[in-house]
């Protein structure tokens, strides 16, 4: 009762805990649960760690409520590190990470130079964490630094660490070729896309259209319409964005083959402008 009246008055909330602790006093799940949303209120990641701890002997199964504050306290306060540990912790108990983290995460590197920054650094102890982990983290970094057109340092990144390739999936690649169209990179584009060819990923709709607009935008036409057909034989349908883009290239280079883009546009509905 006297931790509930402290919970309710927001304030030594703390100290009681520890004593209750001290005193052998056993806390059920609702009253953990209710530490915890007051720890990720107060960013007290010491306290949230407790809490943590002490749900893990209540329950025989720890649940995505009963960890994620601690990683949200540990994410905000770009403690990595521990951020990883808690994430293998949500891993071992079989509960993937929520979409709203990995997006938080995303967010945070974006727009904090300095967390990604820090998060680039720490990057090389990765290798002794799990696979999706490393998928994951690899691709909220090179998101980032494509978003701020750092597209060479996100390819030096990636090539820096053979787990980051080893680990990678059709996103990371995704990701990679989309930065590649931004600073027109048709040979890196071609590279990335044997590499992942070497290692047996199924190509996206996404995949093939970073691969012909890579090549328009160098003004590569015979190979854009190479990766067009490529994209078509396999069973998609190019974008009407991506059919816009390439209908101006060729209108813009006098290329006869805007004829053709025209023609597919018109097959599939698409306005012609």
């Amino acid at each position: 009762m006297i931790l509930v009246h402290f919970l309710k008055q927001e304030e030594g909330v703390q100290n009681a805990y520890k004593r209750l602790r001290e005193m052998r006093i056993s806390l059920d799940e609702g009253l953990s649960i209710a530490i915890l949303h007051y720890a990720f209120r107060k960013t007290d990641p010491r306290l949230a760690r407790s809490v943590t701890a002490h749900l893990q002997t209540l329950v025989p199964t720890l649940q995505e409520h009963h960890i994620l504050p601690l990683m949200l306290i540990q994410l905000n306060s770009c403690d990595f590190l521990g951020f990883w540990a808690t994430w293998h912790l949500m891993t071992s108990h079989g509960i993937g990470l929520p979409a709203d983290v990995e997006l938080r995460l995303s967010g945070l590197f974006f727009s904090h130079p300095d967390a990604l920054h820090k998060a680039i650094q720490i990057s090389p102890q990765l290798s002794d964490v799990q696979d999706r982990t490393k998928t994951v983290w690899t691709n909220c970094i090179l998101r980032a630094l494509v978003a701020q057109r750092q597209v060479n340092k996100a390819l030096q990144f990636f090539g820096m660490y053979p787990w980051a390739s080893r680990s990678a999936d059709i996103q990371t690649y995704n990701i990679l070729l989309e930065g590649c169209c931004h600073v027109r990179d048709a040979e890196n584009s071609r590279v990335l896309f044997d590499q992942l060819h070497e290692a047996d990923l199924l190509p996206t709709q996404e995949t093939y259209e970073h691969m012909v607009a890579a090549f328009s935008r160098a003004g590569d036409f015979d190979r854009a319409f190479h990766w067009l057909l490529v994209l078509q034989d396999s069973g998609y349908t190019p974008s009407c964005l991506l059919c816009q883009e390439l209908l101006w290239k060729c209108t813009m280079a006098n290329d006869g083959r805007a004829r053709e883009i025209r023609d597919i546009m018109l097959n599939h509905g698409y306005e012609v402008s």
